[in-house]
């Protein structure tokens, strides 16, 4: 019978991913909890999916929130109303967009690429071939 193989390294670098998902799990979900919703209009469009959007604070300012990822499948236009997430008692924290891929994108990333690095530890195999 043959001896299974173990990929250690596909193991330590699966660890170090699942160490970075807690890290900023961790942060985005404080800055969801804390955060609050407000209505914003697009006023510039990097990109049909990546826009800028000005939206007012509850003390009546002007702030400005971008996406970071393409947030959504649907393209933006000029003018259209979104949602944003900011938080009212850290005014230095970045305001977000309110949707799943930019809220949250990195986290889905980071655990997709785990499970992988995990599945080739298990397996034995090389992490260039998944």
């Amino acid at each position: 019978m043959k001896a299974r193989r173990f990929n250690f390294v596909a193991f330590a670098f699966a660890g170090f991913l699942i160490y970075l998902l807690t890290l900023f799990g961790g942060m985005h979900w404080q800055f969801y909890n804390a955060s609050m919703l407000a209505q914003g209009r697009i006023v510039y469009v990097y990109s049909p999916h990546k826009a800028l959007a000005e939206f007012v604070v509850n003390n009546g300012e002007r702030d400005v929130a971008y996406s970071l990822f393409v947030s959504r499948l649907q393209a933006f236009a000029l003018g259209e109303a979104v949602e944003v997430r900011y938080d009212p008692k850290a005014p230095d924290v970045k305001p977000e967009l309110n949707d799943v891929l930019n809220l949250w994108g990195l986290e889905l990333i980071l655990g997709v690429v785990a499970i992988a690095a995990m599945y080739a530890g298990i397996s034995g195999r090389s992490i260039k071939r998944i």
